[in-house]
């Protein structure tokens, strides 16, 4: 996926969870991608997660806004 791509119904969950990762680091958030996706991504889809988990030490109150720019 291209720099500045937008989310559409054709966005994997890997291109999704980098748009998310490039826009926390932005804010110099460093986000990380866990759980379910990370083995879907990882099992090329073998076996399904329907979101995507981060953790992430940045204050919500500096990730909300980004969040719902997306």
């Amino acid at each position: 996926m291209k720099p500045g791509a937008r989310i559409g119904p054709r966005t994997s969950r890997a291109e999704l969870a980098a748009i998310v990762c490039r826009a926390l680091a932005a804010i110099d958030d460093e986000p990380v991608l866990v759980g379910g996706a990370v083995v879907s991504i990882y099992s090329d889809g073998r076996y399904v997660s329907d979101d995507l988990d981060f953790v992430s030490w940045r204050d919500e109150r500096r990730r909300r806004p980004v969040m719902e720019a997306l």
